[in-house]
C-alpha cells in the first residue's frame, strides 16, 4: 500500500482514507511534484521500449496476438510470483465481482496493443509515435461532443493544430509509407480514443 488513490464514486462527506501516501518503512516519501514528474519519466521510459521491443519482435515473430500473448502472460506470472514472494505488497487476486465492471478496458488495451503492433509489421516506431500523438486531437473534440465540456483554450487549440501540422508534414515525407500500417494506426487512434 503505497499509494491509494480515492475511488471516483466516493459520496459526499465520506471520509478520505484514501488521498494518504504512505512510503514503506525504511524509505523517504517523494513530494507531489517530484512523484508526479518519477511517474511521467518512467511511463514515458516503459512506453517507448515496450514500442522498440514490439518492433524487433514483430520483425522477428510477424504475429501480434503471440507475441501480445507471450507479454500478457509473463506479467501475469510475474505479479502472481511477487504476490507469493512479497505478501506485504497487497495484491489481491482477480474475481468476476471486482473484474465485471472493468472488463471493457483491458479488452480496449488489448486492442489498442493489437493494432499498434500490427502497424509496427509496415511502419517504423516514429510513425506510430507520431499517430499517438495525434489522440489529443480526436480528444479535443470529441470530449465536448460526447460529455459536454469546454472546448480547448485558444492557446490548447493553437497547440492542437501545431501537433496537426507536424503530423501532417511528417506523413507528407515518410519514404516509408505503407497503406497497411496507416490503416491499422487509424483502427489504433479509434479503439483509443
Amino acid at each position: 500500500r503505497y499509494l491509494r488513490v480515492r475511488p471516483i464514486f466516493a459520496q459526499p462527506g465520506e471520509v478520505d482514507h484514501y488521498s494518504e501516501l504512505t512510503s514503506p518503512p525504511g524509505s523517504k516519501a517523494l513530494n507531489g511534484t517530484a512523484e508526479i514528474v518519477f511517474g511521467v519519466v518512467l511511463f514515458s521510459i516503459c512506453s517507448s521500449s515496450l514500442l522498440v521491443i514490439n518492433k524487433v519482435a514483430m520483425c522477428l515473430v510477424p504475429n501480434a496476438p503471440l507475441i501480445l500473448f507471450c507479454q500478457l502472460l509473463s506479467t501475469s506470472v510475474a505479479v502472481r510470483v511477487l504476490r507469493v514472494a512479497r505478501p506485504e505488497m497487497d495484491i489481491e487476486l482477480l474475481t468476476w465481482s471486482k473484474a465485471k465492471p472493468f472488463a471493457i478496458t483491458p479488452l480496449l488495451f488489448y486492442l489498442g496493443l493489437l493494432t499498434t503492433n500490427e502497424a509496427l509489421k509496415y511502419v517504423n516506431v516514429e510513425t506510430t509515435i507520431v499517430a499517438r500523438s495525434c489522440s489529443p486531437l480526436a480528444v479535443a473534440f470529441l470530449e465536448p461532443a460526447v460529455l459536454g465540456s469546454a472546448l480547448p483554450s485558444f492557446a490548447g487549440f493553437s497547440m492542437l493544430c501545431l501537433i496537426a501540422a507536424g503530423a501532417t508534414f511528417y506523413v507528407a515525407v515518410d519514404e516509408g509509407f505503407r497503406i497497411e500500417g496507416y490503416m491499422w494506426l487509424t483502427l489504433y487512434l479509434g479503439v483509443i480514443v
